[in-house]
């Protein structure tokens, strides 16, 4: 873009920046800036302004006449269809307005130009234009006459010329123009013109292609970064993301959809768009009015039939005379108003916004008209339904039961990707039913529907009303029937209404459906899940079994029967029976992999208990396997719940394998999935699994649960307790030190299944220890060992082992380097790469406490090292934190500065130092001595200086190595 100007002009203009700011068109002001400079000098320049409509080509010509006129250079500004005659009188005008303040009149000269430009004598003044054929004495005199109006008026600070929408300039223009380009004045002058290359006319483009000595600009769509400051900071990130994808770069399309666009997936196209508002609507009706009547009437029909569309498709829908479909498209594309799909035959408005512009264009009645022949057509070219819903939905009347099919059917092929049109649509075909209340209800298939769209979409409550009154007024067994009893107990648990979901689903069981096993098998495992959340894991093993034997004699049962294999699995692992979840899980496994994507997206929660499991079962690459399939495969389906847990899963998988960057990318996806689905315990596990990378990346997180909102989580059961220990962690690594000093342990998860009641001793042993309460954190880390000895995993074992090394690091060094590094090999085979590096080094410190600095240092310099590389940025800053102070100690004598340390303590400092190794606080040893707190906190400082530490861990170190000394 610069490479012509470079190459013409002696010095650089990058650096320079808009006085008024051009969004993303740093660059490109630079240009015009540099050509301003040269224009000054006295070097004539040309300068090519192109892009698409609404790129910014207007408002970068506006900005150089602002600086131009702050720099005290003359400027005409010109819009090109006016042709000669309007660039005449802009000349006429600016010569009136210099002379105006001497007092005196236009001079001869400039007369004579001007008149010459309108072919006019210069006796009769500058009247309308009288232009006749462009012939070449006519040329060559207006020619003449512009270059010595330029030349004169760029005398003597200079002039700027501005020519915009040249793409609808009359050829005597574009004749002139090429004149211009190739030998342009030599003055002290910049003339910049603008134009649309797609609609430019053969004769400009021609004219154009081949000049020398023109800087050309060709703008292009906005980065991604300048794109987003179009968009509003407040809203859904999904949201943001479609609007940005809308958009394309283009501002004025993204000033019209942050104006009209509404939040969430309510379109077609992702966004959907209320009335535009008419500062941009002017500008893109404007673009119809250079067409001919038959082609914007083929234009507002295409914006009516949406898409892509054919010629024989609009023409019958815009009522024009069939020979002349093809020339009316020849027009639209000519403007660029539509584009071809290349290979189809089909086209395409050039972008939705503008299709939005011209539909509403369009008079009511006429487009109720046009939507009723759109539909006619349609169904002749058996056209799939979700292209004939938008017609239906506006003309059907009640009693047309054909249409009302068609919109049910509409609204399930597109129900995963946009819920909320498939909403719009049943409700609709509800509508078109009429209300037999004397017979049996012919709408309970819709309200299924409909309810199910309303869960798509988020809005719990009213697809639990809509599912409750279908269940009452359907037969007992519809094909629709299965998906609603059970979202219907989902949703009665996610507000709150645990056992009256349980309920229906008993109640479900004993009604007249369940001699067919099919129905029962599926019925039994959504009611295991429910008990297996609710830690009733007896219940939902034996409910997981029969459902198991129910399904396997039926061949196309294989998705149900991995899901309750899978829901066996993780009942008997979170029971502590290894060896039948192992069992288990290994025929979920094969099942599941036996499944095709579409069994796969059907059973959502098979790849959910079948993952789980893996992940508890310390399987985290096959889980990552099955979870990501399972993903991929139900992408959009609008089973919030599912892809959530899913999602965590995924999480885990990759913040245990060390791909952090990958995990925190998954967590945000979680949270816009569970915000949108309207579930608060949803939606404060999502948070809670990316405030948890976050505690791992050392990033910061806006908005983390509070502690309170951790009560909804009782709707999601065991996933709620993998919640509350994440939160235990996310909690004790954030600023507050309530929160830091927070010791307690697994006594408020009484429920708390071995695999996370292991991960939470281990954490809270480490917590105990950083605070000083080495009691505490040996008291822990035995507990995690009784734990793990009883789920018999090597993973939680070696996770415990880890556990019970945080205090050995103070009491035994040795023994705690044997046993943390037991555990870093342990935790590497078992996929805890970031905790096996943990591992390491606790270690290391223990090395170091043991008099091994060097074996330690390099054990720190490793482990920072991979801390980095994986992203765990917040462990690399502590290692290395660890490393800078070990390093310090053995340069200033190592060892022996720590033994002799202790001896140069006063009297107080000596006590002061003693309570903190029995684990009190400051405040109790301000109690316990009668000072107070402050003087606590300065014999302490002082203590850590005489000691060489840094911390309460270091003096509890220092007074134990002391008393086994003595």
């Amino acid at each position: 873009m610069l490479d012509t100007l470079q190459a013409t002009t002696p010095r650089t203009v990058t650096g320079r920046r808009p006085e008024r700011g051009l969004v993303g068109r740093d660059a490109e002001y630079a240009t015009l800036v540099g050509a301003m400079d040269l224009a000054v000098a006295g070097t004539g320049q040309l300068v090519e302004v192109t892009g698409d409509p609404g790129i910014g080509k207007s408002r970068l010509l506006t900005e150089l006449t602002a600086v131009a006129r702050r720099r005290g250079m003359a400027t005409v500004t010109v819009v090109a269809t006016g042709g000669l005659a309007a660039l005449a009188r802009a000349f006429a005008d600016h010569i009136e307005t210099a002379a105006a303040p001497a007092g005196t009149g236009m001079r001869r000269e400039h007369r004579a130009h001007l008149a010459t430009l309108l072919r006019v004598p210069a006796h009769q003044g500058t009247g309308p234009a009288e232009f006749g054929g462009p012939d070449e004495l006519t040329v060559r005199r207006q020619v003449t006459a512009v270059r010595a109006l330029l030349t004169a008026l760029a005398t003597p600070q200079g002039l700027v010329v501005v020519l915009d929408d040249l793409h609808r300039a009359d050829p005597t223009l574009v004749t002139m123009l090429r004149h211009l380009v190739g030998r342009p004045p030599r003055a002290a002058l910049l003339l910049a013109f603008a134009y649309r290359g797609r609609q430019a006319p053969l004769a400009l483009s021609s004219a154009l292609r081949e000049a020398s000595g023109l800087i050309r600009l060709p703008l292009g769509p906005l980065a991604p970064v300048a794109s987003a400051e179009f968009v509003p900071a407040s809203g859904p990130p999904r949201w943001r993301r479609a609007l940005l994808a809308a958009g394309t770069g283009n501002p004025l399309y993204l000033r019209a959809l942050t104006a009209s666009a509404r939040p969430g997936p309510a379109g077609m196209d992702g966004v959907e768009l209320d009335p535009l508002p008419a500062a941009v609507l002017a500008p893109l009706l404007a673009e119809l009015d250079a067409l001919s009547p038959p082609a914007r009437l083929a234009a507002q029909a295409a914006a009516v039939l949406g898409g892509c569309f054919e010629p024989n498709p609009v023409a019958f829908v815009a009522d024009l005379a069939y020979r002349s479909r093809y020339p009316v498209f020849d027009e639209l594309s000519r403007y660029d108003i539509v584009r071809p799909t290349a290979g189809t035959g089909e086209f395409v408005f050039r972008h939705q916004v503008l299709r939005h512009a011209v539909y509403q264009s369009t008079e009511p009645g006429w487009r109720l008209g046009a939507h009723a022949r759109a539909a006619q057509v349609l169904r002749r070219r058996h056209a799939p339904a979700e292209l004939l819903a938008p017609h239906l939905v506006r003309v059907a009347v009640p009693g047309d039961l054909h249409a009302a099919e068609i919109l049910a059917d509409a609204a399930a092929a597109v129900r995963d990707r946009c819920p909320e049109a498939a909403v719009g649509w049943l409700q609709a075909a509800c509508r078109l039913v009429p209300d037999r209340p004397d017979t049996h209800d012919p709408r309970a298939e819709l309200r299924f529907a409909l309810g199910l769209a309303l869960d798509a979409a988020g809005h719990p409550d009213a697809a639990r009303d809509t599912l409750q009154e279908a269940l009452l007024a359907g037969s007992r067994m519809t094909p629709g029937r299965l998906a609603a009893v059970a979202v219907c107990a989902r949703l009665e648990r996610q507000l709150g209404h645990r056992a009256q979901g349980r309920a229906m689903l008993r109640r479900e069981l004993d009604g007249p459906a369940a001699p067919q096993q099919g129905y029962r098998a599926a019925l039994l495992i959504e009611l295991a899940g429910h008990d297996l959340l609710d830690g009733a894991l007896a219940e939902a093993r034996a409910g997981a079994g029969a459902a198991r034997a129910l399904a396997a004699p039926q061949s196309d049962a294989r998705p149900m029967a991995a899901a309750a294999s899978g829901l066996q699995a993780l009942a008997y692992c979170l029971g502590a029976d290894v060896t039948a979840a192992t069992a288990h899980l290994t025929v979920a496994a094969g099942l599941l992999d036996g499944l095709l994507d579409q069994e796969v997206a059907a059973r959502l929660e098979a790849s959910v208990w079948v993952g789980w499991s893996e992940l508890v079962m310390e399987r985290p690459w096959d889980a990552l396997r099955h979870v990501t399939r399972a993903l991929r495969a139900g992408h959009g389906s609008g089973r919030h719940a599912q892809l959530t847990w899913l999602l965590g899963a995924q999480v885990v998988a990759l913040r245990g394998l060390g791909r952090l960057a990958e995990a925190g990318a998954t967590a945000t996806e979680a949270v816009e999935l569970a915000t949108a689905s309207g579930d608060t315990a949803l939606r404060v596990f999502a948070e809670t699994l990316r405030s948890w990378v976050a505690v791992w990346t050392g990033e910061v997180v806006e908005q983390r649960p509070a502690p309170r909102s951790t009560a909804d989580l009782s709707a999601i059961g065991w996933f709620g307790i993998v919640c509350r220990v994440m939160h235990a962690e996310v909690r004790a690594s954030g600023d507050d030190p309530d929160d830091r000093g927070n010791l307690t342990g697994p006594a408020d998860l009484p429920t708390a299944d071995p695999w996370s009641r292991i991960t939470l001793l281990e954490h809270q042993a480490r917590a105990a220890l950083e605070a000083g309460r080495v009691d505490l954190a040996d008291s822990w880390g035995l507990a995690a060992q009784t734990a793990a000895d009883r789920l018999g995993l090597p993973g939680r074992s070696a996770l415990a082992r880890l556990a019970r090394a945080h205090a050995l690091t103070v009491q035994d060094p040795l023994a705690a380097v044997t046993a943390a590094s037991t555990a870093a090999t342990e935790l590497a085979a078992a996929g805890l790469a970031v905790d096996a590096r943990r591992a390491t080094v606790v270690a290391a410190q223990a090395l170091a406490a043991t008099g091994q600095t060097e074996s330690a240092l390099r054990e720190l310099s490793s482990a920072q090292q991979y801390f980095e590389q994986c992203g765990a940025l917040r462990l690399a800053r502590e290692t290395g934190r660890l490393r800078v102070r070990l390093a310090a100690r053995t340069r200033h004598g190592g060892r022996r500065q720590e033994v002799s340390g202790p001896q140069s303590l006063t009297a107080r400092e000596e006590q002061v130092a003693g309570l903190v190794g029995d684990g009190l606080t400051n405040r109790e040893i301000a109690r316990r001595l009668d000072v107070k707190e402050k003087t606590v906190e300065m014999h302490l400082t002082r203590v850590f200086a005489k000691l060489g530490v840094t911390n309460r861990v270091g003096v509890v170190r220092m007074v134990l190595y002391r008393a086994s000394q003595d």
